[in-house]
């Protein structure tokens, strides 16, 4: 319970429902208030025209007189003798009341006469009929008179209190019932208004929880675009959410190429000394089988180089030092690799083409070791993809001075979702992969000042790499 009353529609609707209800109560009693006093008044005014129309003797005040007065007037009349007895008297009813109502209106009336009062006195209420609503009696002297022939010497006037009443109500009914209607439509609207707030806020509020919660997909907050203060606050969360999340994708990169650093350390050593094994056994087949398959020989110790220079460069950065830039001409990139590529397109029966444009001939990059790793693990990898058909082309496009690469393949496309960064160590689509290749390629592209990504379009996957250039003078 305190939890709701503590809520903001609560703390919303509460002083504003609060507010009105006591302002159409303030108007009410004011009102009623007014009306009393302006019910007062026009009893003033009715007995002040009664007196004067009787206190000086024109007319008799028969019984019949004196009930059509009555009716006129909307009151009660009461006659009086010189020695204070009634002499008739309009009120209807059973003869005890009647009684007592007149015994009342007696005492008050020589009460007003005992006093020696000024003027006509002030009204005196008395209780009336049978449990009835009372009356407000005033009295006034009817002046002695010669040519009318009766005894009345003073006249009570009975003005029904319920009449007084139910005037003082319906002057204080139309503001309060235009108070009560006001604070309903208020309170609709400020209920509406608060829930409208109050599920902004919400909304709000889940999407920052689900920033704490180490979720930076804030697609609920992308629903808001109000310009007000909550929508302000609503574009900053997601700003602050973006930037967290690109913060928590660089420090788990780092973190990724730290673990690498630390498996290339322990792995490098062990595959260096198979490595170092396996060349020499190579030589030792060489030299004591005259007539063999040279190409395949060839072939063999080429890989087994550039699986060892890989490894020494694995070594390097595992140990913090890098290798210098070593400039060199694209074409030697492309034809280390034609070399050494072509014997494993054609072990896997896989066409492998190769298109270098010849504007490439004069041209460097800053590192060719970088170039040519690139472009071997682009290459492997289209030809690991269960394709049949490898494409390279190279070449300059217009309008840019750099090389582009595309590698493209007719394979089945990556078993990736959309939110997996391919080009992020560690994160592979074949079972037995260790998703470094793409992570080195990634890494080539920024060492060469380029850039590198994919997309799948006519039923082939292609791999676009860029990397600056260094013409020849």
């Amino acid at each position: 319970m305190s939890t709701h009353l503590g809520s903001l529609r609560s703390r919303i609707l509460l002083p504003l429902t609060a507010a009105a209800l006591l302002a159409a109560t303030l108007v009410a009693t004011i009102s009623y208030y007014l009306g009393d006093r302006q019910a007062n008044r026009q009893l003033r005014e009715r007995f002040d025209v009664i007196s004067r129309t009787l206190e000086t003797p024109s007319f008799p005040l028969s019984p019949t007189v004196l009930a059509t007065l009555g009716d006129l007037t909307d009151t009660e009349l009461i006659t009086f003798a010189q020695d204070g007895g009634i002499l008739d008297s309009t009120l209807t009813g059973e003869p005890p009341g009647s009684a007592r109502v007149l015994s009342q209106a007696l005492q008050s009336t020589q009460s007003r006469r005992d006093s020696d009062a000024p003027g006509d006195g002030a009204m005196v209420r008395i209780s009336g009929i049978d449990g009835q609503a009372g009356y407000l009696v005033r009295s006034f002297r009817r002046e002695a008179s010669t040519v009318v022939a009766d005894s009345v010497v003073e006249v009570a006037v009975l003005f029904d209190e319920e009449s007084l009443t139910r005037a003082r109500w319906q002057a204080a009914s139309l503001p309060l019932a235009t108070g009560l209607s006001t604070l309903a439509v208020l309170s609709l609207v400020s209920w509406l208004i608060a829930r409208r707030l109050v599920a902004r806020i919400s909304t709000l509020q889940m999407g920052v929880e689900q920033i704490a919660a180490g979720n930076f997909d804030t697609d609920r907050l992308s629903e808001e675009t109000s310009t007000d203060e909550l929508g302000k606050l609503s574009s900053a969360v997601r700003t602050m959410s973006l930037d967290l999340k690109t913060l928590w994708s660089a420090v788990h990169r780092g973190e990724r190429q730290k673990l690498i650093h630390q498996m290339a350390a322990g792995l490098a050593h062990q595959v260096r000394n198979s490595l170092t094994g396996a060349r020499m056994a190579l030589e030792i087949h060489s030299r004591s089988c005259s007539g063999g398959d040279e190409e395949s020989l060839r072939v063999a110790d080429s890989e087994l180089s550039s699986v060892e220079d890989y490894v020494n460069r694995i070594m390097r950065v595992a140990s913090g030092d890098a290798a210098s830039p070593e400039v060199g001409a694209v074409t030697t990139a492309f034809e280390d690799n034609q070399r050494s590529l072509a014997a494993i397109a054609r072990h896997q029966q896989i066409a492998l083409s190769w298109h270098i444009d010849a504007e490439l001939a004069d041209c460097n990059v800053p590192d060719i070791r970088s170039l040519s790793a690139a472009i071997q693990n682009l290459v492997m990898n289209g030809l690991q993809a269960g394709a049949t058909d490898v494409s390279v082309q190279a070449g300059l496009p217009e309008g840019k001075g750099q090389l582009q690469v595309v590698v493209s393949d007719n394979g089945p496309g990556l078993a990736l979702s959309t939110d997996d960064d391919i080009f992020e160590a560690f994160v592979t689509s074949k079972p037995e992969g260790l998703g470094l290749g793409l992570s080195v390629v990634r890494r080539a592209a920024e060492a060469l000042g380029g850039e590198v990504h994919w997309h799948r379009s006519d039923h082939r996957t292609h791999f676009v790499f860029t990397a600056k250039l260094q013409h020849d003078s």
